[in-house]
């Protein structure tokens, strides 16, 4: 059934895009300037479903469907008696569940509308975007030998993320971004010979997104507020180059240098225990509550009465018992000890510094025949934690590694070998030690290429024409992998549970509990 057949309508959008500019000399001859904004604001609307108790439900009756196609109940005072610890219909949730608006859509529920409803509506989702550029030119000389600009860049972004959980809520989370760069270039003309221009960078990755420090709970119908946690991640890169050209003759030698500063810091809010109800972590698939259910409605119904549907029962009587039967918590430890209280943001900071330094000649052969060689060189440091939250690997891993695969081929356990653990440090080069990998210092990257024009008559001029160019060449270029770990590194991801197991540590759910020894709401 579509969303229009039960009186919801398309969902609309409301685009307006705007924005203005302007330049123009601030003093003649001498500074330019140019700024320019614009702007984007979309009002829309997403379609969107929730499952919700539905209206018998609220009332504490359990429905449950029967193989000769028979639809039996629960009444509240049924359901107490068939609870194993005969508590009966859970009063939080019976309050929880008053504020439900009512389903629209039982048909698409997975037990199609016996206890459960899915309510479908437009969730509203704003995005507001703004983009601010400006720049100056700067001529202080009549001769022009000396010139210097600046330019910055602003975004302002604000955009909906984790939409209303219920119609007339706002969007439980928003993601920010106020990401902003900064460039400056100096040229300088030395001599009619030698040109000199300096570079700076600033890119600045500023990224948040809103959210709820709450524990999370998680039922089998949507809960009436959403968890999205926070998050903040400041990620700028500082770039220095400086390149020197000088002409003589038939050459033209270039050097230059080019330092970058990466540092990307982040802090996540994710630091809470969630609790759930699911019936595959239930003992036996919640096989003890069912066979209840069915011995309950043959002494109702007659001995022939079989459930036919044992999931949605499950399903249902967890969630009308208000039974919470999983959790799960990351436990996140510093490198100095002691566990970091849940609630507590957890910070990382990573960094690293890249330089390189080049040369190179173009070198006219003749006047259609050019040669260009040069040389780089890179320097790359290894990525560390900069607030010393790091540990390494205490030993060789790829003896380790070796040690478990010989191990296997002689049906050896992987726990016997006296490498079979893993210990850890302290590591980077915040805690004065080495870091996961080792500084490669041997990166010569020499290149070269020849460009040719040919000047052809007959047969061969009509095939290459005027101005046509043959070119080949060849280069050594090194990956520059560990910029990218430093920008996309997390504690809670690959960082904590490959590299640093003993920051983190997460505890998943409790198997194998019976309904009624299962924790209740």
């Amino acid at each position: 059934m579509c969303s229009s057949d039960l009186g919801v309508p398309r969902e609309n959008l409301i685009r307006n895009q705007f924005g203005a500019s302007i330049g123009g000399p601030v003093m003649k001859d001498k500074w330019f300037g140019f700024f320019n904004w614009e702007e984007r604001k979309d009002r829309t609307a997403v379609n969107t479903t929730r499952t919700v108790p539905s209206e018998t439900f609220k009332q504490g009756i359990v429905q449950y469907r029967m193989s000769n196609g028979q639809v039996g109940t629960l009444t509240p005072s049924e359901v107490l008696a068939v609870d194993p610890l005969h508590i009966g219909f859970n009063s939080a949730l019976q309050n929880y569940m008053k504020s439900y608006a009512p389903g629209n859509d039982p048909a698409s529920s997975a037990d199609r509308g016996l206890n459960f409803s899915v309510l479908r509506f437009n969730a509203p989702k704003t995005l507001n975007y703004r983009a601010l550029v400006g720049k100056m030119d700067f001529n202080p000389f009549k001769s022009g030998n000396h010139t210097f600009n600046v330019r910055g860049t602003l975004a302002a972004n604000k955009e909906d993320d984790t939409l209303a959980q219920f119609p007339g809520q706002t969007a439980a989370s928003q993601l920010i971004d106020n990401s902003r760069g900064l460039s400056a270039n100096y040229t300088s003309v030395l001599s009619p010979h030698l040109v000199n221009t300096f570079n700076f960078g600033l890119t600045r990755i500023g990224g948040s997104g809103t959210g709820t420090t709450d524990s999370s709970l998680t039922l089998f119908f949507a809960t009436p507020t959403a968890f999205p946690r926070p998050s903040v991640r400041i990620a700028p890169t500082y770039n220095f180059t400086d390149d020197l050209t000088y002409n003589v003759g038939r050459n033209t030698w270039q050097f230059g240098a080019n330092m970058r500063a990466i540092r990307n810091s982040r802090t996540s809010f994710s630091n809470f225990p969630t609790y759930s109800f699911g019936r595959n972590t239930l003992k036996g698939l919640g096989q003890d509550i069912s066979t209840a259910v069915q011995s309950f409605a043959q002494s109702k119904y007659g001995t022939t009465a079989t459930l036919s549907e044992t999931t949605n029962v499950q399903n249902a009587m967890g969630a009308m018992l208000g039974i919470l039967n999983s959790y799960s918590a990351t436990f996140n430890y510093a490198v100095a000890g002691g566990t970091i209280p849940f609630g507590s943001p957890i910070p990382r900071k990573f960094a690293t510094n890249e330089y390189e330094f080049y040369f190179m000649d173009t070198f006219k052969l003749k006047p259609n025949l050019t040669l260009t060689y040069g040389l780089r060189y890179g320097s790359y440091s290894p990525v560390y934690e900069a607030n010393g939250e790091q540990v390494i690997t205490q030993g060789n891993v790829d003896q380790y590694f070796a040690d478990r695969a010989g191990g296997q081929l002689l049906g050896v356990p992987g726990f016997v070998p006296a490498s079979a653990k893993l210990t850890f440090i302290k590591g980077g080069a915040a805690n004065g030690a080495s870091s996961w990998y080792s500084r490669d210092n041997n990166n010569f990257a020499p290149r070269i290429s020849v460009a040719y024009t040919p000047e052809f008559d007959g047969m061969l001029g009509t095939i290459f024409g005027k101005g046509s160019v043959i070119r080949a060449g060849g280069a050594v270029t090194y990956d520059r992998y560990g910029s990218n770990m430093a920008v996309n590194f997390d504690g809670p991801f690959f960082l904590a549970q490959a590299a640093m197991p003993h920051l983190l540590e997460s505890s998943g759910s409790l198997i194998n509990i019976a309904s009624n020894s299962a924790l209740r709401s």
